[in-house]
């Protein structure tokens, strides 16, 4: 899997530049290795031998390919083709002939992302090779030019079609006559949405106490349980390290809790297991109202009510980045999380026994996202910009975007770049806004300036969600900026968290 640097970088200013939606069209593979071939041509084993025709205005044969289920069809246009079959009609080997001076049409039998030729000629001047694509009722989508000093020397020339509508080739030549020594394609990838078929890389299975909880015990509850800075050395019960269960766990992997025994009291009312992940081992102490000061959003949010002490006076419990624990539920790893606290959500020394069954079900956003897209290779490196519209792929994929469209400025729900909102003279303060995916191998980091030259660091608390999608993985942040100045400029800092 290709790597992305350590950091990355998107400013957000008060102005704002707005530029123009444009679907990108095709993209030039520089190179074969920039095509994942998921098949390609094999002429040498066309039936019929050496020197099978093909004639002019006329199909060929289906042509067998390297993959014993996909065929490709050849039509010759205002030419003829010779499918050569044996070595020594080009420096390439085997190969497919046409004479000329129209084009070749290729179909392979389903539609694909990506293709690429390797394509020469007897002239020895300079020639220009074009490959055009074309959805299946002929209608022209895009296609790719190289030109070259000496048309004698083999030249690889592909595209990438990132909605995969291609499903006719023309190869041209300026010179007339060609050769094409090889074809290559690309199929799309179909990312398997069905989290619940992730294969479990580990699992664990732990008892939860019914009393100990993460949860806040009252403001002036002289039972309530001291705190800790490291709730696991302190072997504090309900609080686990992922990280001794799962050494490859990471951002975006699947766990999947499972609620062994049930979740009904010894009342008959209600008692859900609950969890949440912090970034830290630190527990406060139980008259805190947030006592896991490391709590990260995942899972789906369960609302506790609040607690009542002396006088009746209520005191809230509620943590908004905990979640509930069913028969199955499955949380996507936030980043930066490493520790699990576990609670009922009513602590009663006579609460049914329960267990939960925690499953790591391994899943590479980054590479799923790419496959999306179809990017390999040099198309895949995470700084490229491939749509021209100023983020780089860590960028495009951490704010929710689609990097073969030049979309920056766009603004949409849970999918936006930084930007700047606030009112310079005095009507409220500067905010920095963004959409963003939390499911992925990234963290942010978020910093401030009035003059664009220096930059001060703001705290991680700042960099909690405001907003959270409920299917998971996206949220919106918006971060205070300090209220200095007239000025203020802020940025995004996206950290690679993967190992």
């Amino acid at each position: 899997m290709p790597s992305f640097p350590s950091s990355a970088i998107a400013c957000a200013l008060l102005s704002v530049g707005l530029c123009p939606v444009a679907r990108a069209e095709f993209f030039r593979l520089p190179s074969s290795g920039d095509l994942r071939e998921d098949y390609r041509s094999q002429w040498s084993a066309v039936a019929g031998g050496h020197g099978a025709q093909i004639s002019q205005n006329s199909f060929s044969q289906a042509l067998p390919t390297t993959d014993p289920a996909k065929v490709l069809f050849i039509f010759a246009a205002d030419s003829s083709a010779t499918l050569w079959n044996s070595p020594g009609r080009s420096q390439s080997g085997v190969l497919l002939e046409n004479s000329g001076p129209g084009a070749i049409s290729i179909y392979p039998d389903s539609p694909i992302q990506a293709c690429g030729v390797t394509i020469e000629s007897t002239h020895a001047g300079p020639t220009t090779w074009t490959l055009k694509g074309y959805r299946g009722n002929g209608s022209y989508i895009s296609g790719v030019s190289r030109t070259v000093a000496d048309g004698r020397v083999p030249t690889f020339l592909g595209f990438l079609d990132p909605d995969a509508e291609t499903q006719i080739l023309a190869v041209i030549s300026s010179t007339g006559q060609f050769t094409i020594s090889n074809v290559s394609l690309q199929l799309r990838r179909v990312v398997n949405p069905d989290l619940d078929a992730l294969p479990v890389a580990a699992q664990e299975t732990v008892v939860l106490e019914p009393m100990p909880t993460y949860l806040h015990q009252g403001f002036v509850n002289p039972q309530a349980e001291e705190g800790s800075l490291n709730a696991v050395a302190d072997e504090i019960p309900n609080v686990h390290d992922l990280m001794a269960w799962f050494p490859s766990l990471r951002a975006g992997d699947v766990l999947a809790f499972e609620r062994v025994g049930s979740s009904v009291s010894s009342s008959g009312g209600n008692n859900p297991a609950i969890g949440v992940i912090s970034s830290t081992a630190e527990l406060l102490d139980g008259r805190q109202f947030r006592r896991v000061p490391g709590a990260l959003e995942a899972g789906t949010d369960i609302q506790t009510p609040p607690i009542s002490g002396p006088n009746g006076l209520l005191t809230p419990r509620n943590l908004q980045q905990d979640f509930i624990i069913g028969a199955r539920s499955l949380v996507f790893h936030p980043a930066g999380g490493r520790y699990l606290f576990l609670s009922r959500a009513e602590p009663n020394p006579a609460a049914t026994p329960v267990s939960v069954r925690i499953s790591h079900m391994p899943r590479d956003v980054w590479q799923d996202w790419l496959d999306q897209y179809g990017f390999h290779g040099s198309l895949a490196l995470s700084d490229q910009d491939l749509d021209g519209d100023g983020l780089s792929l860590l960028e495009e994929f951490a704010f929710g975007k689609d990097p073969t469209t030049a979309d920056a400025s766009e603004r949409a729900d849970y999918a936006f770049a930084p930007f700047v909102s606030g009112n310079a003279d005095g009507g409220g303060p500067f905010r920095l806004l963004f959409g963003a995916r939390i499911d992925g191998p990234i963290r942010y980091r978020a910093e401030s300036s009035d003059d664009l030259s220096h930059w001060q660091p703001l705290p991680d608390t700042a960099l909690v969600p405001a907003l959270v999608d409920p299917a998971g993985g996206r949220a919106v942040m918006s971060v205070p900026l300090p209220a200095t100045g007239s000025r203020r400029f802020g940025r995004i800092i996206i950290e690679n968290l993967s190992p």
